[in-house]
């Protein structure tokens, strides 16, 4: 790492992670990474949550497809990690010829549908002051330096927590008023072809 920084050609504009031994992780890098955890918050330095899309970074032909997260569950991770302020690493897996697995592309596919309709709320982004992601009462906490010990059962928190729904995905009137020097939503029924979409956005401009 000292070779790079110091010496390599491209020490001025190379990024590193931090896994580069015993003792680098949290604190060497450009940026931090995880891997199959909650990832972080509450940080201004750089970071990202690195997974696959089952249990394997690369193909595994032992992995079914209930192993495989949903377009839903993946949506909704990059959602929760985004709103922290991280990035989502996701990884897939070429088979032996090169070619990428069936279930895999479809994620990426329905991902990227979801993305270029609400992509605006993701690119270029950055956390709130407060994490309250998934309702006041379902704060995540993920302890720093610890994040690998940390249960991350998201769509436990989604389905549990009032605030799943508020993500807005109708074209219907939206209702608000001023609340404790914040905005109070008041959402319209929502159909449920809407309910079945992987997430909603609710944009509020000045």
């Amino acid at each position: 790492m000292a070779w790079l920084f110091n010496e390599s050609a491209v020490k001025d504009e190379v990024v590193i992670n931090d896994r580069w031994g015993k003792d680098s992780r949290h604190k060497h890098g450009g940026y931090w990474t995880t891997e199959y955890t909650p990832g972080m918050r509450g940080l201004d330095h750089p970071w990202e949550e690195s997974r696959g899309m089952g249990f394997s970074y690369g193909y595994n032909r032992a992995e079914r497809l209930e192993h495989y997260r949903t377009t839903r569950g993946l949506v909704l991770t990059l959602v929760d990690l985004v709103s922290r302020g991280g990035n989502l690493l996701l990884d897939i897996g070429p088979g032996a010829d090169g070619t990428i697995p069936v279930v895999m592309e479809e994620r990426l596919i329905e991902m990227g549908d979801c993305l270029e309709v609400n992509g605006e709320a993701i690119y270029g982004t950055k956390p709130w002051n407060r994490n309250i992601q998934w309702g006041s009462e379902q704060v995540l906490e993920v302890e720093y330096n610890k994040e690998f010990g940390t249960a991350y059962d998201l769509m436990a928190l989604v389905e549990g927590s009032a605030a799943g729904v508020a993500l807005l995905g109708s074209s219907a009137p939206v209702k608000f008023t001023g609340k404790g020097g914040g905005v109070a939503v008041e959402l319209p029924e929502l159909s449920e072809d809407i309910r079945r979409q992987p997430a909603f956005v609710l944009k509020i401009s000045r």
